[in-house]
């Protein structure tokens, strides 16, 4: 009897627009970036092929065209067998020893080079990747992201409200036993994916300008925020399966006030008058104890010189996998630094986005703006290939109507009147 995965969704909630545009210097193209939307699966996948890296394009490619079939089991392993592929792609690279060299070449020289060529090999089928699988429920939509290197995911509101980036992932993975928060000998309540907290609900943020000003929330969007205060967990942690690759989870305090967006309301309850909810997590609920912490607004700053790829990456463990929950008309956007890098923050981005929304769906239109936006990116920081997925909902329903929601949010990101 032959076995086979199912790699399609019921629930295609979800359409994209995606965008791979080559650099082009000197007449050639460095063509190293591949994007794929696999719709059936809801999944979408950016690779960005290492320059330094001979066949790094290859090996973009193959992460791209394996990608819908990585979250179909159990990811550490599927993803560990397309690295096994990419090194084995690299070790039949190796097997070549023939290079061309002109007539009269010595053998010493061509030695000397023949070892230059096998050390850029040893390094060869390298590439970053961010991956995202959605699934939609009726109000809430999960993202499961995967990601290695320096391409971003981000999750935003169609008013351009930016809600998470896998650039500040990094800040949340702190240990669950930091209590550098915590005072005397209160029991922290850990709060990261998987777990579900108990907390007051004291009331809109538009009446608490103090927390307002401190959270960074622009005042136009206040009134999508609830301010809440954790009371205890409701859950035994003991009991929940503990992944290392997965975001840790932060040490709370009793009655530390938390940010809470409108939409990640869960149940409810009332005590004595007292409004109460239960919150699962999502990296869109906003900390304020401690130290302030502004919402994050930078897409392009802190890279390093040095770029986590697969495989290598991989077998040391160097590589993110997270999940996450969004409000059902949540925009998605993956991409290649070459993408982000154009811009000095997001609302940069997003004003582009919103600005090209009707062009990067018309052919023609399309090479004129990305031209124009590889000129900037140029004289930012010089020109790379540069390649984005965006993930849009196809419909939602407002005011009890079902509506074209791609047509409606594309209006209005391009700045037509209804």
């Amino acid at each position: 009897m032959t076995m086979k995965s199912d790699i399609t969704s019921t629930n295609e909630a979800y359409t994209a627009t995606t965008v791979v545009s080559s650099m082009v210097q000197d007449g050639e193209k460095k063509d190293q970036d591949r994007a794929r939307w696999f719709e059936p699966g809801q999944v979408a996948c950016i690779g960005d092929g290492v320059s330094s890296s001979p066949n790094s394009a290859k090996a973009a490619e193959i992460i791209t065209q394996f990608v819908p079939s990585l979250f179909c089991g159990n990811l550490t392993d599927r993803l560990e067998m397309l690295c096994d592929v990419l090194i084995a792609q690299r070790r039949q690279c190796q097997l070549d020893n023939e290079i061309n060299l002109p007539e009269g070449t010595s053998e010493s020289m061509r030695q000397m080079l023949l070892k230059v060529v096998q050390s850029k090999k040893a390094v060869s089928f390298q590439s970053t990747m961010i991956a995202a699988q959605f699934t939609a429920a009726e109000r809430t939509v999960f993202a499961r992201v995967i990601k290695c290197g320096d391409s971003a995911f981000f999750a935003f509101s169609p008013d351009g409200n930016l809600l998470t980036s896998s650039l500040s992932v990094g800040s949340l993975r702190r240990p669950a036993e930091d209590s550098r928060y915590l005072s005397g000998n209160d029991k922290a309540i850990l709060f990261g994916p998987g777990r579900e907290i108990l907390v007051r609900v004291d009331g809109p943020l538009s009446e608490y300008k103090g927390l307002a000003e401190q959270s960074g929330i622009r005042p136009e969007h206040e009134h999508n925020w609830i301010v809440c205060s954790a009371i205890d967990s409701c859950q035994n942690n003991e009991t929940e399966s503990q992944n290392l690759l997965e975001v840790q989870p932060i040490a709370l305090q009793r009655d530390h006030r938390l940010l809470i967006p409108r939409y990640l309301y869960g149940q409810g309850l009332t005590s004595e008058g007292q409004q109460y909810r239960i919150l699962s997590y999502s990296s869109a609920v906003k900390r304020l104890f401690g130290p302030k912490e502004p919402i994050i607004n930078s897409v392009c700053g802190g890279v390093g010189s040095t770029t986590l790829v697969l495989p290598d990456h991989f077998y040391t463990g160097a590589y993110e996998s997270y999940r996450d929950s969004f409000p059902r008309h949540t925009h998605f956007l993956l991409c290649s630094d070459g993408f982000y890098g154009a811009f000095s923050n997001w609302s940069e981005l997003c004003q582009w986005l919103k600005e090209n929304a009707a062009a990067l769906d018309r052919k023609g239109v399309r090479e004129v703006i990305l031209k124009q936006l590889h000129e900037r990116l140029n004289a930012r920081k010089g020109d790379d290939d540069i390649s984005f997925i965006w993930v849009r909902p196809r419909d939602v329903y407002l005011g009890g109507k079902e509506v074209n929601y791609v047509s409606k949010c594309g209006r209005k990101l391009a700045g037509e009147q209804e």
